[in-house]
């Protein structure tokens, strides 16, 4: 089995850690979590008015997002099964 290097959706670089959103995607950093949290809260309501801690907080709380590591050894040795 070869090795799926987990890519930000935004930027297209590796990651070791970062966000995984709506359980397919990733995304490196903060910055660019926010923005697909209100991408995606948008639909739902006008969340553009709110701060970013209380769109991550809400966001976290729908289950949206959340965030880890992948060890690299393991994905370097070509495993990826979770």
């Amino acid at each position: 089995m070869s090795a799926e290097i987990r890519r930000c959706k935004v930027t297209q670089e590796p990651m070791e850690e970062g966000y995984v959103v709506n359980f397919d995607e990733y995304i490196k950093d903060e910055s660019n979590l926010v923005k697909a949290i209100i991408s995606y809260l948008d639909s739902i309501k006008d969340w553009s008015n709110v701060d970013k801690d209380t769109l991550i907080k809400v966001s976290y709380a729908m289950e949206f997002h959340y965030w880890t590591q992948w060890d690299s050894i393991y994905l370097e040795e070509g495993n990826n099964d979770y």
